[in-house]
Protein backbone atom coordinates (compact mmCIF):
# COMPACT_ATOMS: atom_id res chain seq x y z
CA UNK A 1 0.00 0.00 0.00
CA UNK A 2 1.15 3.55 -0.63
CA UNK A 3 0.06 7.19 -0.59
CA UNK A 4 1.03 10.36 -2.46
CA UNK A 5 0.34 14.08 -2.25
CA UNK A 6 -2.44 15.63 -4.43
CA UNK A 7 -0.02 15.98 -7.38
CA UNK A 8 0.84 12.27 -7.29
CA UNK A 9 4.30 12.58 -5.70
CA UNK A 10 5.24 10.05 -3.02
CA UNK A 11 5.86 11.73 0.33
CA UNK A 12 5.05 9.13 2.99
CA UNK A 13 6.92 5.98 3.89
CA UNK A 14 5.46 2.63 2.72
CA UNK A 15 7.12 -0.36 4.44
CA UNK A 16 5.25 -2.80 2.18
CA UNK A 17 6.49 -0.98 -0.94
CA UNK A 18 10.07 -0.98 0.35
CA UNK A 19 9.87 -4.68 1.28
CA UNK A 20 8.52 -5.64 -2.15
CA UNK A 21 10.70 -3.44 -4.37
CA UNK A 22 13.86 -3.08 -2.27
CA UNK A 23 13.80 0.72 -2.60
CA UNK A 24 14.74 2.93 0.32
CA UNK A 25 12.42 5.63 1.58
CA UNK A 26 14.57 8.31 -0.06
CA UNK A 27 14.58 6.45 -3.41
CA UNK A 28 10.78 6.20 -3.61
CA UNK A 29 10.05 9.87 -2.81
CA UNK A 30 8.51 12.12 -5.45
CA UNK A 31 8.51 10.24 -8.75
CA UNK A 32 11.30 7.91 -7.64
CA UNK A 33 8.86 5.03 -7.35
CA UNK A 34 8.67 5.00 -11.18
CA UNK A 35 12.21 3.58 -11.24
CA UNK A 36 10.72 0.25 -10.09
CA UNK A 37 8.27 0.14 -13.01
CA UNK A 38 9.49 -1.97 -15.95
CA UNK A 39 11.30 0.34 -18.45
CA UNK A 40 8.92 -0.57 -21.29
CA UNK A 41 5.91 0.37 -19.12
CA UNK A 42 7.35 3.50 -17.52
CA UNK A 43 6.28 6.19 -20.03
CA UNK A 44 2.75 4.76 -20.26
CA UNK A 45 2.41 4.59 -16.46
CA UNK A 46 3.74 8.16 -15.98
CA UNK A 47 1.12 9.49 -18.41
CA UNK A 48 -1.70 7.33 -16.98
CA UNK A 49 -0.89 8.44 -13.42
CA UNK A 50 -0.88 12.09 -14.51
CA UNK A 51 -4.35 11.67 -16.04
CA UNK A 52 -5.72 9.93 -12.93
CA UNK A 53 -4.43 12.73 -10.69
CA UNK A 54 -5.94 15.43 -12.90
CA UNK A 55 -9.30 13.61 -13.06
CA UNK A 56 -9.62 13.55 -9.25
CA UNK A 57 -11.50 10.23 -9.60
CA UNK A 58 -10.50 6.67 -8.63
CA UNK A 59 -8.36 5.02 -11.28
CA UNK A 60 -6.77 1.71 -12.27
CA UNK A 61 -3.50 0.78 -13.92
CA UNK A 62 -1.59 -2.37 -14.77
CA UNK A 63 2.16 -2.58 -15.04
CA UNK A 64 5.16 -4.77 -14.32
CA UNK A 65 6.82 -3.89 -11.01
CA UNK A 66 10.40 -4.84 -10.14
CA UNK A 67 10.80 -7.03 -7.08
CA UNK A 68 13.67 -6.74 -4.63
CA UNK A 69 15.36 -9.76 -6.28
CA UNK A 70 15.31 -8.07 -9.70
CA UNK A 71 12.46 -10.10 -11.21
CA UNK A 72 9.26 -8.41 -12.35
CA UNK A 73 5.71 -8.98 -11.11
CA UNK A 74 2.50 -8.34 -13.01
CA UNK A 75 0.56 -5.91 -10.83
CA UNK A 76 -2.93 -4.48 -10.78
CA UNK A 77 -3.04 -0.98 -9.26
CA UNK A 78 -5.96 0.89 -7.71
CA UNK A 79 -5.75 4.54 -6.60
CA UNK A 80 -8.44 6.45 -4.67
CA UNK A 81 -8.47 10.21 -3.85
CA UNK A 82 -8.96 11.29 -0.23
CA UNK A 83 -10.99 14.55 -0.23
CA UNK A 84 -11.15 17.30 2.38
CA UNK A 85 -14.28 19.17 3.46
CA UNK A 86 -14.05 21.49 0.45
CA UNK A 87 -13.95 18.56 -1.98
CA UNK A 88 -10.28 19.07 -2.77
CA UNK A 89 -7.87 16.14 -3.00
CA UNK A 90 -5.93 15.88 0.25
CA UNK A 91 -3.88 12.84 -0.81
CA UNK A 92 -4.03 9.69 -2.92
CA UNK A 93 -4.14 6.22 -1.38
CA UNK A 94 -3.43 3.16 -3.49
CA UNK A 95 -2.58 -0.50 -3.53
CA UNK A 96 -0.49 -2.66 -5.88
CA UNK A 97 -1.52 -6.34 -6.07
CA UNK A 98 0.85 -8.98 -7.43
CA UNK A 99 -1.22 -11.00 -9.93
CA UNK A 100 1.65 -12.89 -11.54
CA UNK A 101 0.37 -16.31 -10.45
CA UNK A 102 -3.14 -15.44 -11.62
CA UNK A 103 -1.82 -14.35 -15.03
CA UNK A 104 0.30 -17.49 -15.29
CA UNK A 105 -2.73 -19.68 -14.58
CA UNK A 106 -4.78 -17.74 -17.15
CA UNK A 107 -2.06 -18.17 -19.77
CA UNK A 108 -1.84 -21.88 -19.03
CA UNK A 109 -5.62 -22.15 -19.28
CA UNK A 110 -5.65 -20.32 -22.62
CA UNK A 111 -2.89 -22.59 -23.92
CA UNK A 112 -4.80 -25.65 -22.73
CA UNK A 113 -8.04 -24.43 -24.34
CA UNK A 114 -6.15 -23.81 -27.60
CA UNK A 115 -4.68 -27.32 -27.45
CA UNK A 116 -8.12 -28.81 -26.78
CA UNK A 117 -9.63 -26.88 -29.69
CA UNK A 118 -6.91 -28.15 -32.01
CA UNK A 119 -7.40 -31.71 -30.74
CA UNK A 120 -11.17 -31.44 -31.24
CA UNK A 121 -10.66 -30.02 -34.73
CA UNK A 122 -8.33 -32.86 -35.72
CA UNK A 123 -10.72 -35.39 -34.18
CA UNK A 124 -13.64 -33.99 -36.15
CA UNK A 125 -11.59 -34.01 -39.36
CA UNK A 126 -10.57 -37.61 -38.68
CA UNK A 127 -14.17 -38.68 -38.06
CA UNK A 128 -15.38 -36.94 -41.23
CA UNK A 129 -12.63 -38.42 -43.41
CA UNK A 130 -13.02 -41.85 -41.82
CA UNK A 131 -16.79 -41.82 -42.34
CA UNK A 132 -16.44 -40.71 -45.94
CA UNK A 133 -13.72 -43.23 -46.80
CA UNK A 134 -15.50 -46.14 -45.11
CA UNK A 135 -18.79 -45.61 -46.91
CA UNK A 136 -17.42 -46.38 -50.38
CA UNK A 137 -16.07 -49.90 -49.68
CA UNK A 138 -19.03 -50.64 -47.40
CA UNK A 139 -21.47 -49.65 -50.15
CA UNK A 140 -19.66 -52.00 -52.51
CA UNK A 141 -19.99 -54.82 -49.98
CA UNK A 142 -23.71 -54.19 -49.55
CA UNK A 143 -24.30 -54.06 -53.31
CA UNK A 144 -22.44 -57.34 -53.80
CA UNK A 145 -24.39 -58.91 -50.93
CA UNK A 146 -27.70 -57.74 -52.41
CA UNK A 147 -26.74 -59.19 -55.81
CA UNK A 148 -25.76 -62.47 -54.16
CA UNK A 149 -29.10 -62.70 -52.35
CA UNK A 150 -30.99 -62.22 -55.61
CA UNK A 151 -29.08 -64.99 -57.39
CA UNK A 152 -28.25 -67.44 -54.61
CA UNK A 153 -30.54 -70.43 -54.02
CA UNK A 154 -28.49 -72.22 -51.36
CA UNK A 155 -30.31 -71.57 -48.07
CA UNK A 156 -27.21 -71.84 -45.88
CA UNK A 157 -25.34 -69.38 -48.05
CA UNK A 158 -28.33 -67.03 -48.06
CA UNK A 159 -28.28 -66.99 -44.25
CA UNK A 160 -24.63 -65.97 -44.35
CA UNK A 161 -25.39 -63.24 -46.89
CA UNK A 162 -28.27 -61.97 -44.75
CA UNK A 163 -25.91 -61.76 -41.79
CA UNK A 164 -23.38 -59.83 -43.87
CA UNK A 165 -26.08 -57.46 -45.07
CA UNK A 166 -27.39 -56.93 -41.54
CA UNK A 167 -23.90 -56.21 -40.19
CA UNK A 168 -23.15 -53.93 -43.13
CA UNK A 169 -26.29 -51.86 -42.60
CA UNK A 170 -25.47 -51.57 -38.89
CA UNK A 171 -21.98 -50.33 -39.77
CA UNK A 172 -23.51 -47.85 -42.22
CA UNK A 173 -25.74 -46.46 -39.47
CA UNK A 174 -22.72 -46.07 -37.19
CA UNK A 175 -20.84 -44.17 -39.89
CA UNK A 176 -23.82 -41.86 -40.47
CA UNK A 177 -24.02 -41.21 -36.72
CA UNK A 178 -20.33 -40.32 -36.57
CA UNK A 179 -20.79 -37.94 -39.49
CA UNK A 180 -23.81 -36.39 -37.73
CA UNK A 181 -21.72 -35.78 -34.60
CA UNK A 182 -19.07 -34.10 -36.76
CA UNK A 183 -21.73 -31.88 -38.36
CA UNK A 184 -23.15 -30.97 -34.94
CA UNK A 185 -19.70 -30.10 -33.60
CA UNK A 186 -18.80 -28.03 -36.66
CA UNK A 187 -22.09 -26.14 -36.92
CA UNK A 188 -23.22 -25.89 -33.29
CA UNK A 189 -26.33 -27.96 -34.02
CA UNK A 190 -28.07 -29.85 -36.79
CA UNK A 191 -29.18 -27.87 -39.79
CA UNK A 192 -32.69 -28.86 -40.87
CA UNK A 193 -34.74 -28.39 -44.04
CA UNK A 194 -38.39 -28.08 -42.95
CA UNK A 195 -41.19 -29.04 -45.32
CA UNK A 196 -44.76 -30.31 -45.00
CA UNK A 197 -44.68 -33.63 -43.16
CA UNK A 198 -46.94 -36.09 -41.36
CA UNK A 199 -45.34 -37.52 -38.22
CA UNK A 200 -47.85 -40.39 -38.02
CA UNK A 201 -47.07 -41.45 -41.60
CA UNK A 202 -43.35 -41.27 -40.84
CA UNK A 203 -43.85 -43.51 -37.79
CA UNK A 204 -45.87 -46.07 -39.77
CA UNK A 205 -43.07 -46.35 -42.31
CA UNK A 206 -40.41 -46.74 -39.61
CA UNK A 207 -42.44 -49.37 -37.72
CA UNK A 208 -42.94 -51.36 -40.94
CA UNK A 209 -39.19 -51.27 -41.60
CA UNK A 210 -38.35 -52.50 -38.10
CA UNK A 211 -40.98 -55.25 -38.19
CA UNK A 212 -39.76 -56.49 -41.58
CA UNK A 213 -36.27 -56.78 -40.12
CA UNK A 214 -37.60 -58.37 -36.92
CA UNK A 215 -41.10 -59.91 -37.36
CA UNK A 216 -41.31 -60.78 -33.64
CA UNK A 217 -40.94 -57.13 -32.66
CA UNK A 218 -44.57 -56.00 -32.60
CA UNK A 219 -44.98 -52.23 -32.18
CA UNK A 220 -48.42 -50.69 -31.59
CA UNK A 221 -49.01 -47.19 -33.01
CA UNK A 222 -51.64 -44.90 -31.47
CA UNK A 223 -52.49 -41.78 -33.52
CA UNK A 224 -54.58 -38.93 -32.11
CA UNK A 225 -55.59 -35.65 -33.68
CA UNK A 226 -53.87 -33.75 -36.51
CA UNK A 227 -50.30 -35.06 -36.91
CA UNK A 228 -49.10 -32.89 -39.79
CA UNK A 229 -46.65 -30.01 -39.44
CA UNK A 230 -43.57 -28.36 -40.90
CA UNK A 231 -40.50 -30.49 -40.17
CA UNK A 232 -37.45 -32.06 -41.77
CA UNK A 233 -38.79 -35.43 -42.94
CA UNK A 234 -35.41 -37.18 -43.07
CA UNK A 235 -34.44 -36.00 -39.59
CA UNK A 236 -37.80 -36.94 -38.06
CA UNK A 237 -37.52 -40.37 -39.69
CA UNK A 238 -34.10 -40.70 -38.09
CA UNK A 239 -35.49 -39.63 -34.71
CA UNK A 240 -38.43 -42.07 -34.91
CA UNK A 241 -36.12 -44.89 -36.01
CA UNK A 242 -33.73 -44.22 -33.14
CA UNK A 243 -36.46 -44.20 -30.49
CA UNK A 244 -38.47 -47.13 -31.86
CA UNK A 245 -35.33 -49.18 -32.53
CA UNK A 246 -34.08 -48.42 -29.03
CA UNK A 247 -37.46 -49.50 -27.57
CA UNK A 248 -37.37 -52.78 -29.51
CA UNK A 249 -33.79 -53.49 -28.50
CA UNK A 250 -34.41 -52.99 -24.78
CA UNK A 251 -37.99 -54.27 -24.63
CA UNK A 252 -39.44 -56.75 -22.17
CA UNK A 253 -42.75 -58.51 -22.74
CA UNK A 254 -45.27 -58.07 -25.58
CA UNK A 255 -46.08 -55.94 -27.42
CA UNK A 256 -42.44 -54.97 -27.34
CA UNK A 257 -43.21 -51.24 -27.69
CA UNK A 258 -45.95 -48.68 -28.20
CA UNK A 259 -45.67 -45.38 -30.04
CA UNK A 260 -48.13 -42.54 -29.76
CA UNK A 261 -48.41 -39.45 -31.98
CA UNK A 262 -50.66 -36.86 -30.35
CA UNK A 263 -51.62 -33.79 -32.38
CA UNK A 264 -54.70 -32.67 -30.51
CA UNK A 265 -53.14 -29.33 -29.52
CA UNK A 266 -53.00 -26.71 -32.29
CA UNK A 267 -49.37 -25.61 -31.86
CA UNK A 268 -47.63 -28.76 -30.63
CA UNK A 269 -47.32 -32.40 -31.69
CA UNK A 270 -46.15 -34.96 -29.14
CA UNK A 271 -44.42 -38.24 -29.89
CA UNK A 272 -44.15 -40.83 -27.09
CA UNK A 273 -42.39 -44.20 -27.29
CA UNK A 274 -42.84 -46.72 -24.47
CA UNK A 275 -41.53 -50.13 -23.59
CA UNK A 276 -41.40 -52.17 -20.40
CA UNK A 277 -37.63 -52.11 -20.10
CA UNK A 278 -35.97 -50.12 -17.31
CA UNK A 279 -33.01 -47.75 -17.52
CA UNK A 280 -30.64 -47.83 -14.56
CA UNK A 281 -31.20 -44.70 -12.38
CA UNK A 282 -27.52 -43.72 -12.50
CA UNK A 283 -27.69 -43.53 -16.31
CA UNK A 284 -30.80 -41.37 -16.62
CA UNK A 285 -29.00 -38.07 -16.07
CA UNK A 286 -26.56 -38.73 -18.92
CA UNK A 287 -28.74 -40.77 -21.28
CA UNK A 288 -28.55 -38.13 -24.04
CA UNK A 289 -24.77 -37.66 -23.77
CA UNK A 290 -22.73 -38.94 -26.75
CA UNK A 291 -21.08 -42.36 -26.28
CA UNK A 292 -22.59 -42.65 -22.79
CA UNK A 293 -24.44 -45.93 -23.34
CA UNK A 294 -21.58 -47.48 -25.28
CA UNK A 295 -19.25 -46.70 -22.40
CA UNK A 296 -21.52 -48.54 -19.95
CA UNK A 297 -21.55 -51.71 -21.97
CA UNK A 298 -24.09 -54.44 -21.46
CA UNK A 299 -25.50 -57.45 -23.24
CA UNK A 300 -28.25 -55.48 -24.97
CA UNK A 301 -26.18 -52.43 -25.90
CA UNK A 302 -25.21 -52.18 -29.56
CA UNK A 303 -23.73 -49.38 -31.61
CA UNK A 304 -21.81 -46.33 -30.52
CA UNK A 305 -24.26 -44.83 -28.04
CA UNK A 306 -25.01 -41.88 -30.34
CA UNK A 307 -28.64 -42.53 -31.27
CA UNK A 308 -30.23 -40.76 -28.31
CA UNK A 309 -27.74 -37.89 -28.49
CA UNK A 310 -28.63 -37.31 -32.15
CA UNK A 311 -32.33 -37.69 -31.32
CA UNK A 312 -32.06 -34.85 -28.82
CA UNK A 313 -30.19 -32.71 -31.35
CA UNK A 314 -32.99 -33.28 -33.91
CA UNK A 315 -35.63 -32.20 -31.38
CA UNK A 316 -33.59 -29.12 -30.42
CA UNK A 317 -33.05 -28.18 -34.07
CA UNK A 318 -36.84 -28.09 -34.47
CA UNK A 319 -37.24 -25.90 -31.37
CA UNK A 320 -38.57 -28.86 -29.42
CA UNK A 321 -37.44 -31.11 -26.59
CA UNK A 322 -37.06 -34.75 -25.60
CA UNK A 323 -37.28 -36.20 -22.10
CA UNK A 324 -37.02 -39.67 -20.57
CA UNK A 325 -38.83 -41.29 -17.66
CA UNK A 326 -38.08 -44.81 -16.43
CA UNK A 327 -39.45 -46.75 -13.46
CA UNK A 328 -39.66 -50.42 -12.57
CA UNK A 329 -43.44 -50.35 -12.46
CA UNK A 330 -44.12 -48.18 -15.53
CA UNK A 331 -41.24 -49.02 -17.85
CA UNK A 332 -39.50 -46.41 -19.99
CA UNK A 333 -41.08 -43.45 -21.79
CA UNK A 334 -39.31 -41.17 -24.26
CA UNK A 335 -41.40 -38.04 -24.78
CA UNK A 336 -40.72 -35.71 -27.70
CA UNK A 337 -42.49 -32.35 -28.02
CA UNK A 338 -42.29 -30.52 -31.35
CA UNK A 339 -43.70 -27.14 -32.35
CA UNK A 340 -46.06 -27.83 -35.24
CA UNK A 341 -44.49 -25.05 -37.29
CA UNK A 342 -41.04 -24.15 -35.92
CA UNK A 343 -40.14 -20.50 -36.38
CA UNK A 344 -36.78 -19.86 -38.05
CA UNK A 345 -35.57 -18.13 -34.87
CA UNK A 346 -35.95 -21.36 -32.89
CA UNK A 347 -33.78 -23.46 -35.18
CA UNK A 348 -30.25 -24.22 -34.00
CA UNK A 349 -28.14 -21.81 -36.06
CA UNK A 350 -25.19 -23.24 -38.00
CA UNK A 351 -21.90 -22.08 -36.50
CA UNK A 352 -23.29 -21.26 -33.04
CA UNK A 353 -20.43 -21.02 -30.53
CA UNK A 354 -19.98 -19.97 -26.92
CA UNK A 355 -18.01 -16.91 -25.71
CA UNK A 356 -14.76 -18.90 -25.90
CA UNK A 357 -15.41 -19.83 -29.52
CA UNK A 358 -16.23 -23.46 -28.76
CA UNK A 359 -19.05 -25.00 -30.86
CA UNK A 360 -22.21 -25.58 -28.85
CA UNK A 361 -23.28 -29.19 -28.41
CA UNK A 362 -26.77 -29.19 -27.04
CA UNK A 363 -28.54 -26.30 -28.74
CA UNK A 364 -27.74 -23.78 -26.00
CA UNK A 365 -28.04 -20.89 -28.45
CA UNK A 366 -31.19 -20.87 -30.59
CA UNK A 367 -31.68 -17.84 -32.76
Amino acid sequence: MWSTDPSGAAFEDSPSWRAFTGQTFEQMLGAGWLDCVAPEDRARVREAWKQICSSRRPGNMEYRLRRADGTYADTEVRAVPMLDQDGEVREWVGVCVDVSDKRRVEEQREALVADLRRAMHYQEMFMAVLGHDLRSPLSAILMATSLGLRRCTDERLRRVLHQIASSGHRMLRMIEQLLDVTRIRAAGGLEIRPTRADLAAICRTIIDEHQQANPAARVVLDVRGETRGTWDIDRLSQMASNLIGNAIQHAEGAPVATAQVDGREPGVVRFVVHNRGVIAPEMLGAIFDPFQRAAKGGAKTAGLGLGLYITEQIALAHGGSVAVESTRTGGTYFRVELPRHPRPATLSPPGARDQDGVPLLRGDVVG
